[in-house]
């Protein structure tokens, strides 16, 4: 866990009790930890921000001397680490899918390459390492042929690759002709007593299930859709049935908590990190008023009865609805697919029911985290439906019912405030292209919220709502480093946010890459993935060289142009530094009025790091760019050797369960010119690549338990009906809301309009404003920090 970045709990009372006394301010809030959890809360919001100095006061105060080495913030973590010390994390073998995926990268673009209709993209990419340029022109020239992939394409390959999955069938059967894929028992006319292959469990997995799944309505998509898809769970099943690394030890870390660094409060109190049978939860609140910095709004919403008494009750609001209810439904509903211990189910049921039968407003949509907070929670609660409707047992523990009502929740108090938000913070056209530097973690979130949330309510209008935003966000989160963004010495895959601090940014990584494999599933949509001329993969390899450099670690090792935090000059006196994400400049304001210091701005061209800290995003785009596409991400596959398995945190993660390796399976031996090219011809001798290999001895994981018997389980109905239609499709701008009953107003400006957005442009309009202090706040009024 990054120094500094580990909240306390906040006395929210005494702070209070100060504002009304006129008591001073607290000191500047110039430390790293105090400015990558506090810096972007607008000055005006004087207790928030006073609270959430306060909280991170102990790890992060400002370095005396900086610029000379002295790392106070470190020194105070480590004395808070003897105070609530943790176990240490297990021993695990090297992870042999990683050099799998490496090494089969040429072979993958020799398949592509024989197909003669494939498009191809230079994607940009840069590398680092020993033997790389140091110039930045030189870094974002590096680029990387990448194959385009269509829907149909994408489906052709995906049916194909199962497909040689299946069993040999007996002579005449008419299923397999050809040669048969490594390990499946040989060739297909072996007769009705040829082996089996270990593999084909899978194919049989998948068919069964496909025929119990949701269907594909008028919507269009594919269920399940939650990252995981009906292949990756029947391939996590085998891989578990064998023991198989990394998937074995994801699942003992998924269950028990093993090797996740717990987030600490006051008193060592911290949201558990496994999967208890025995959870106390849901700690559902009628009303969630979230503020900055994740503070409860106490005149609005009171925590749960049976909320946790060490837990911090001044940030009940976040912690109940993301850290512990967020967090636990979906870890419960992927460790149902991955043990068939239905106990596992009736906990995640019991936490959505739970929120959508209470919670009628998680707010403020506008000046405050309630849109940031909703979005994550909309995630984490869309895709954990997602998995459990999609189960064959579904109609025995959940059902019509209980999906309908969730749905309902979904559409009447989760979304409305990220609607409310996005209407409000979307860049206007006014602008003339420039879109002020807005685009952040939060876009991101409420992106893959919007997926999500069409994917398990068949909502296609919101879905494509959802995908639309990506676009968008991908386009001015990732426009760094080509053009006019490529001034200041930018990096291609750098961030709006990059600047900001690290820890923000992959935050918005993180639901960038959930939401593209969530399409990827549900529509065979391979567009969101590529985006940006595939921005996503140079965001990984940026990103995973300046984690792997560490927070005040080697500072050589650090990307061109970059440098830690500590060596930032000291700002002019009576004043800290403020990052400006409209100018991407650090500028000096005054510390106590927030007033930005005309001519203040820092420009010795160096781009100083924040919370540099590991997030669990990185799993999926591995799986995919250098997995399905061929492409080499050294400082990626690095950063994954070091941090295994994936967990999950807020709303990421766990993704070494689902997909690590699974491209060379799921993936690979469907690509052909046959599947890419319909009508082209295949090679006579094709060898399509083995499964990636199981190291051994991998850590022990107890055999999953089966489901219980049917009488201990309700009655199931006949079938899983589809959704209500009293829950109607919405529009693809903004779906109408469930009736469920007076709600308290959502506090938006001017009688639920959006606010308008003034600016003051360059003649023409289309020139790029300079960095102009306030000017971000005059788009944006709220950003995030993490509570």
């Amino acid at each position: 866990m990054l120094p500094g970045l580990r909240p306390r709990a906040v006395l929210l009372a005494a702070l209070l009790a100060g504002a009304a006394a006129g008591a001073a301010p607290l000191p500047p809030c110039e430390g790293e930890a105090q400015q990558a959890a506090c810096g972007d809360i607008p000055w005006a919001f004087t207790l928030e921000r006073s609270a959430c100095c306060s909280a991170h006061a102990a790890a992060g105060a400002a370095p005396a001397g900086r610029g000379g080495g002295d790392h106070r913030g470190v020194a105070a973590a480590a004395a808070a680490e003897e105070d609530c010390p943790n176990a240490p994390p297990p021993e695990l073998p090297p992870r042999g899918d990683l050099a799998a995926a490496a090494s089969g990268a040429v072979a993958m673009g020799a398949r592509y390459r024989a197909a003669p209709c494939v498009r191809w993209e230079a994607a940009h990419v840069p590398a680092f390492g020993p033997g790389a340029p140091r110039d930045v022109a030189a870094l974002n020239a590096i680029t990387q042929d990448v194959p385009l992939l269509d829907p149909g394409a994408v489906r052709r390959v995906k049916d194909e690759a199962l497909r040689r999955l299946a069993p040999p069938q007996p002579p005449g059967g008419g299923r397999r002709r050809g040669r048969a894929p490594a390990g499946t028992g040989g060739d297909s006319a072996g007769g009705a007593g040829a082996p089996r292959s270990p593999l084909s469990s899978v194919w049989q997995r998948h068919q069964a299930w496909a025929a119990t799944a949701p269907p594909r309505g008028a919507a269009g998509l594919h269920h399940p859709a939650s990252t995981a898809g009906l292949a990756e769970l029947a391939w996590l099943q085998h891989r578990l049935a064998n023991g198989a690394s990394p998937q074995a030890p994801a699942l003992e870390q998924l269950l028990s908590g093993a090797g996740v660094p717990p987030k600490r409060y006051d008193g060592c109190w911290a949201p558990p990190t496994g999967c208890p049978a025995d959870y106390d939860g849901p700690f559902p609140m009628r009303v969630a008023s979230i503020r900055y910095g994740g503070l409860n709004d106490p005149a609005l919403g009171a925590c749960a009865p049976n909320y946790p008494a060490a837990a911090p009750p001044a940030l009940c609001g976040h912690v109940s609805f993301v850290e512990l209810d967020g967090q636990m439904v979906f870890k419960q509903a992927l460790a149902f697919w991955a043990t068939g211990n239905a106990a596992h189910a009736q906990i995640a049921r019991r936490i959505f029911d739970g929120w959508a039968a209470t919670n009628v407003q998680i707010g403020p949509a506008l000046d405050g985290n309630g849109a940031l907070e909703a979005a994550w929670g909309c995630a984490s609660f869309a895709r954990a439906v997602e998995l459990l409707r999609s189960h064959p047992a579904w109609p025995a523990f959940g059902g019509a019912e209980s999906y309908t009502v969730f749905v309902g929740w979904l559409r009447g108090v989760l979304l409305p405030p990220t609607d409310a938000w996005v209407a409000f913070k979307d860049p206007p056209a006014s602008l003339g292209g420039w879109d002020g530097n807005v685009y952040s973690n939060w876009h991101a979130s409420i992106a893959e919220c919007w997926v999500a949330a069409g994917v398990v309510a068949d909502d296609r209008g919101r879905y494509d709502a959802g995908v639309q935003l990506f676009h968008r966000t991908v386009a001015g989160f990732l426009k760094w480093g080509r053009g006019r963004w490529a001034e200041g010495g930018r990096l291609i895959g750098e961030t709006t946010e990059t600047l900001r601090d690290i820890y923000h940014t992959l935050f918005g990584l993180g639901g960038l890459l959930q939401a593209a494999e969530a399409a990827w599933q549900a529509t065979d949509d391979a567009s969101l993935y590529a985006s940006g001329g595939h921005a996503l993969a140079a965001a990984l390899e940026v990103h995973a060289a300046i984690v792997l450099a560490g927070p005040y670690g080697n500072a050589s090792a650090l990307p061109p142009g970059f440098a830690p935090y500590d060596a930032m000059p000291p700002p002019p006196p009576g004043c800290v530094w403020r990052i400006n994400l409209g100018s991407q400049l650090w500028g000096a304001v005054n510390a106590s009025t927030g007033a930005w210091l005309p001519g203040g701005e820092l420009r010795d061209g160096v781009k100083y790091l924040l919370g540099v800290k590991h997030i669990p995003v990185f799993e999926l785009g591995y799986n995919h760019y250098a997995g399905r596409l061929g492409m080499a991400l050294p400082q990626t596959r690095a950063l994954l050797e070091r941090y295994w398995p994936e967990h999950y945190e807020l709303q990421w993660g766990s993704h070494t369960l689902t997909h690590a390796g699974s491209a060379a399976t799921l993936w690979a031996p469907g690509v052909k010119p046959s599947t890419l090219c319909p009508g082209a011809a295949d090679p006579p001798a094709e060898e399509p690549q083995p499964e990636p290999p199981a190291e051994s001895p991998p850590p022990p994981v107890p055999e999953p338990p089966p489901p219980p018997s049917p009488p201990e389980l309700p009655p199931p109905p006949p079938e899983l009906p589809p959704p209500p239609p009293e829950l109607p499709p919405p529009s693809p701008e903004l779906p109408p809301e469930t009736p469920r009953g007076p709600l308290p107003a959502l506090p938006l400006p001017g009688a639920g309009e959006p606010r308008p957005v003034s600016l003051q442009l360059p003649a023409g309009g289309a020139a790029e404003p300079a960095g102009v202090p306030g000017l971000e706040a005059r788009i944006v009024s709220s950003r995030s920090t993490e509570a």
